[in-house]
């Protein structure tokens, strides 16, 4: 009785796998002819989906984030009052709080991370850290976004720290038109300086001014 409960087991098994490899073969033979009767979609599909996997592949984590916000805390710091960029030392030590006390959390979203704080500490277990009708509203959300890190670089960072060495209290920027505004802000998280040639890399151009300083 045991070796027939087994073999119709068995039997029922083999026929469901058959009718698996069938139903996937048909499949793929059905995509196949739809790829090759719609070459535009499927060039298409096919770019998006590699592109997803080269963001995925190139995604920064946590770790290059605090790294990165060291890194610009240490050039920061050993710059004079006079030519250190109020807003970059601000952002960067607004953050640095965030991760001192705790409160920097990060979020792994497939093709790009966040970076964003919270108001309690991770290890805090306190009755208004843990009810969730104290915590703060999905509308609200996009206010603690600290920063968002896409294909190897972080944005919001870039953008707050690209002049960390000019201060623009004094030599303002002109901004007085929509478009040049719309310009800095590119140039910004692009890393291209206010004063600077775009054709010229950054690191030179500082080490331009640099020695300009020097000579004066």
């Amino acid at each position: 009785m045991a070796a027939l409960k087994v073999r119709g087991i068995g039997e029922r098994l083999k026929t469901s796998l058959k009718t698996a490899i069938v139903d996937y073969r048909t499949s793929a033979l059905e995509s196949l002819q739809y790829m090759k009767e719609n070459p535009g979609k499927t060039t298409m599909y096919t770019g998006l989906l590699l592109f997803g996997i080269r963001l995925n592949r190139t995604m920064p984590t946590e770790t290059e984030f605090y790294a990165k916000l060291v890194d610009k805390s240490n050039e920061i710091v050993l710059l004079n009052d006079k030519t250190r960029n109020k807003e970059s030392d601000e952002h960067i030590q607004k953050v640095s709080g965030y991760f001192a006390k705790g409160r920097i959390r990060h979020q792994n979203l497939v093709i790009f991370s966040l970076i964003y704080y919270t108001d309690y500490d991770v290890t805090n277990k306190h009755y208004e850290s843990q009810c969730k009708f104290l915590r703060p509203k999905w509308r609200e959300f996009h206010n603690r976004i600290v920063d968002i890190g896409l294909y190897r670089r972080w944005w919001v960072l870039r953008y707050h720290t690209t002049d960390y060495d000019i201060n623009f209290e004094e030599f303002p920027k002109d901004l007085d038109s929509t478009w040049a505004q719309i310009k800095d802000f590119f140039n910004r998280i692009l890393e291209i300086s206010y004063f600077g040639n775009p054709a010229i890399p950054l690191s030179e151009q500082r080490k331009v001014r640099k020695a300009i300083e020097v000579v004066e």
